[in-house]
C-alpha cells in the first residue's frame, strides 16, 4: 500500500473511486480474510486494519493494477479463483509477453528468453540486453530472473 505501492490502488479510496472499485474492495478484501484462515500473518494484517486487501490474485498472482483499465471481469467474477481461470489467464499473459519481448514470429524459447519472458510476465517488460537482475527484487536481494533462471535448471536437471 501506500506509500511504497507505485502501482494501482495505493489505497481503498483510490480502488473504490474506480467504476466497481467498492464491490473490488469486497472481493479483494475477502481474499485477504481468507487467506488469513490458512496464512496466520495475513490474518494479523487483516484484523490490524479493515482497509487491507489482496494485490495479487490467483495461483500465479495477476496483480490489482489490471483491474480498473484492462480485465476488471477477470477479479470481479473470480476467473482467478479457479484453476482453468488462472491457467488460461497466465498462458495468455505469456504468450502476450513472447511477442512484447521478441515479436510475433517467435516460436521457441532458449533457457534464457525464458528467463526474459519470465521478467516480463513479472514486471511488464524485460531488457534482453541486461542481466538476470530484472523483476522483483526480495529480501535477500535476489531478483526474479535470477530465481526463474535457477529454478529453470533445476527443472532441467530432473527432467
Amino acid at each position: 500500500d501506500a506509500p511504497k505501492r507505485k502501482a494501482f490502488p495505493k489505497t481503498r479510496a483510490l480502488l473504490e473511486a474506480k467504476p466497481n472499485g467498492k464491490k473490488m474492495f469486497k472481493v479483494a478484501r475477502e481474499a485477504l480474510v481468507n487467506l488469513g484462515s490458512i496464512n496466520n500473518t495475513y490474518k494479523k494484517i487483516a484484523e490490524k486494519n479493515p482497509d487491507k486487501f489482496c494485490h495479487g490474485f490467483g495461483m500465479f498472482q495477476y496483480d490489482l493494477q489490471f483491474f480498473d483499465a484492462v480485465d476488471p471481469d477477470f477479479f470481479l467474477e473470480r476467473k482467478w479463483a479457479t484453476f482453468d481461470g488462472t491457467v488460461g489467464h497466465c498462458v495468455k499473459e505469456l504468450k502476450d509477453k513472447i511477442v512484447r519481448v521478441y515479436g510475433k514470429n517467435k516460436k521457441s524459447l532458449t533457457h534464457d528468453e525464458s528467463v526474459y519472458v519470465a521478467i516480463a510476465y513479472n514486471k511488464g517488460s524485460a531488457d534482453t540486453s541486461k542481466s538476470f537482475k530484472q523483476g522483483h527484487k526480495d529480501d535477500a536481494g535476489v531478483f526474479y530472473g535470477e530465481h526463474i533462471d535457477e529454478y529453470l535448471k533445476l527443472a532441467n536437471a530432473t527432467a
